[in-house]
């Protein structure tokens, strides 16, 4: 009889531990999950911050407009902007356009 209660306990304890095993596995499995996403955002983190900074150095106007200096006359994408208080002021009816 007492043969027969340490079988019992033995195979108790063997499947006690066989589920043991197995809960552990599914929690390592997991915790293996998690890390590899959390590895996965950083480097998304470092990417999108990278492309971050290099978005932030960008200047929109200067690649909109071309913004220059012609002679003592700044230029925007080759117009004239202002006037020199030399220049002569064109009047409005001998300017240059077809009547």
């Amino acid at each position: 009889m007492e043969q027969r209660f340490l079988r019992y306990v033995r195979t108790y304890l063997l499947a006690l531990r066989q589920r043991w095993l197995y809960e552990n596995q599914i929690v390592d499995f997991k915790l293996y999950r998690l890390q590899e996403n959390n590895d996965s955002f950083k480097t998304l983190l470092r990417w999108y911050s990278f492309e971050k900074s290099k978005l932030i150095a960008v200047d929109v106007l200067n690649d909109c407009f071309n913004i220059w200096q012609n002679g003592q006359f700044a230029t925007i994408n080759g117009f004239r902007v202002g006037r020199h208080p030399s220049s002569q002021v064109v009047k409005k009816n001998s300017s240059n356009r077809n009547q």
